[in-house]
């Protein structure tokens, strides 16, 4: 907090830990001080060029455009609009954002970014700055909107920029999307298009922030709609065992891989300790367990024909009456092949045919993906992991 300009709430959170607002450090009133100054000289400047877009030719000139060059070139030989201009837009909206007001920064930065030419080079850090205010107003929709753009434009500019820089924008844009994906109704749809929808972002995953696994899995498993994808991302993390685990990945491992049922309960447990003490997936705990709860149930049952309800119910951590209700409704919901015997205690599972045809597409489907982490893995041994840098934001 003490590199931003946010000093009156610096200074009201201190008079309340305190309780005493006699004794506000010095160098805070100061700074106070010398912010509300770089204030009252910026908002006087600022508010003549704001004034410009006021009068009403140029308001119709703006309004009558739909391209940014153009407009700037419209502006510059009609209206006399000064390239310095842009500059005054531009900070005064990052001493806004600096200052807490996020609402005031992202409507300067919409300013700016109408104006400013493509190939300005503050286009992308305004942008960057306005997703970043929309995030911290919890406007899910307009942030999601402007972290596409960004991801248009990052995936755009390829051609133009060294595969580092690339690797960097996309591992950070990844990062500031998880306040989107993990708050909007259809977030946990888009990390699982983003980071399997192609190699890209799979790449700067693997490369920079193989952490992200942990989002992605959760993602997936809490997902039903895209259960289909649970083998390919058991493949990266097999892949990036040596590089990272987590109670969640290693979750994944233990029940899917080893068909290890009591350590998969072990670390079902550690899941939830660290599920709740993530900041972007505290909200998701509940889903989480039930869900794996569920995947437990359906993997043991697909290597079982016969299966003991108390011993399930063990497994589960539920009593037998729970327990049975519990299996009741999940063959009911996964449509599984079993019957409960309820006056034996134990679930009866069909055995379905797998034909030919289903056994084929089952081992030849991930072949594309494979290969790719095969070129991966090739990659990292002949260029080694590249450090990441940091991006400003706004």
């Amino acid at each position: 907090m003490k590199e931003t300009k946010m000093v009156d709430y610096i200074i009201s959170e201190y008079v309340e830990l305190t309780g005493d607002q006699d004794s506000i450090p010095a160098e805070l009133l100061l700074k106070r001080e010398e912010v509300l100054k770089g204030l009252n000289e910026r908002q006087q400047e600022t508010e003549q060029i704001l004034g410009f877009f006021q009068a009403d030719d140029v308001k119709v000139t703006v309004e009558n455009s739909n391209d940014s060059d153009e407009l700037y070139n419209t502006l510059v030989r009609v209206h006399e609009f000064k390239p310095e201009m842009l500059d005054t837009i531009y900070d005064w909206a990052k001493f806004n954002f600096e200052c807490g007001n996020y609402k005031g920064a992202t409507e300067y930065l919409d300013l700016f970014r109408s104006v400013a030419p493509t190939n300005h080079a503050k286009q992308r850090p305004a942008r960057w700055g306005k997703a970043a205010g929309e995030i911290l107003l919890q406007e899910w929709d307009t942030a999601l909107a402007d972290l596409n753009q960004l991801k248009a434009d990052i995936d755009n500019s390829v051609d133009r920029v060294p595969i580092t820089e690339s690797l960097n924008d996309r591992a950070w844009l990844i990062h500031w999307s998880l306040y989107v994906f993990f708050n909007h109704p259809k977030g946990k749809d888009l990390i699982v298009d983003w980071c399997m929808g192609g190699p890209d972002y799979l790449n700067a995953i693997q490369t920079l922030c193989p952490h992200i696994l942990r989002y992605l899995v959760v993602a997936i498993l809490t997902n039903r709609r895209r259960r289909h994808v649970i083998k390919d991302v058991i493949e990266i993390i097999k892949q990036e065992a040596p590089n990272y685990k987590d109670p969640v990945t290693e979750f994944v491992i233990s029940l899917f891989v080893e068909y290890d049922f009591d350590k998969s309960q072990k670390q079902l447990k550690e899941c939830e300790i660290v599920l709740e003490n993530d900041f972007f997936l505290v909200g998701c705990v509940n889903d989480f367990i039930d869900s794996a709860r569920q995947y437990i149930f359906e993997t043991y049952c697909r290597i079982h024909s016969r299966i003991s309800i108390p011993v399930l119910a063990e497994t589960l951590h539920l009593n037998a009456d729970e327990a049975e209700k519990w299996i009741a409704n999940v063959i009911r919901n996964a449509r599984l092949d079993a019957k409960i015997d309820a006056a034996k205690g134990e679930v009866l599972m069909g055995i379905p045919a797998l034909s030919s045809y289903q056994m084929l597409i089952e081992k030849t489907k991930t072949l594309a993906l494979r290969t790719q982490q095969m070129v991966n893995q090739v990659d990292k041994r002949v260029g080694g992991r590249t450090t990441a840098g940091y991006q400003e934001v706004v």
